[in-house]
Order: structure tokens, then sequence, then C-alpha cells
């Protein structure tokens, strides 16, 4: 979506000394607006007030699939969580799949 706004795959933009993230997407002259963005410093997530140094590298990640950055449900239950019941409650015929990770995480 960006790229498409861009007209291009990569921006180049010369900031003062001292530039923040914001100021980088300030200097995009509008082409973030109204998406909410994870943004990334040379391939680490990054908040608004990351400082940049010449030559970094900042991404503009929106959200996948037009997604939300809100919870629309949170609950919690003492029973066992129900797998069938959670893909009825965010089934949407718009849509074309549900994906959920049903497992344990592990030290790595």
């Amino acid at each position: 979506m960006l790229r498409e706004r861009a007209g291009t795959r990569e921006v180049t933009l010369d900031l003062p000394e001292g530039a923040r993230v914001r100021d980088a997407i300030e200097a995009l002259d509008g082409l973030a607006d109204g998406l909410p963005l994870v943004m990334a410093v040379n391939r680490e997530y990054a908040p608004e007030d990351a400082p940049l140094d010449a030559g970094d590298e900042l991404a503009l990640i929106p959200p996948v699939s037009g997604g939300a950055t809100t919870v629309a449900h949170a609950r919690v239950v003492r029973e066992t969580l129900s797998l069938d019941s959670l893909v009825e409650r965010v089934r949407d015929r718009r849509a074309g799949a549900i994906v959920a990770f049903c497992g344990v995480t592990r030290e790595v």
C-alpha cells in the first residue's frame, strides 16, 4: 500500500542531524497519513521518538490485510478455551480465511 502511494519501492530523505522517526514520517508529505503503522529502524522495531543517524534504514509497516490496531474482544476465563467458539466470534464472510496459532511456546 505504501509502495503504491509513493510510486516507488524506496525513498531517500535528507534530514537534519538529530532527526527522529517522526521527522522522517513528516518529511514523507502525508504518505503514511491515516495508517496505523509500526516502524523499524535498521530492522528493529522503533517508536516515533527514536533517533535516526545518517544511513539508517526506516521501514514503515502497515497493518496486514487491513487489520486494525484495537482489540475487539478480550476476556479472562477459567475454563479451557474453545477454538470453535473463537472462530465463530471472528468469522466474517468478507474474509478469505481465519488463521489461529494453537500451540505452546518454548524457550529458544
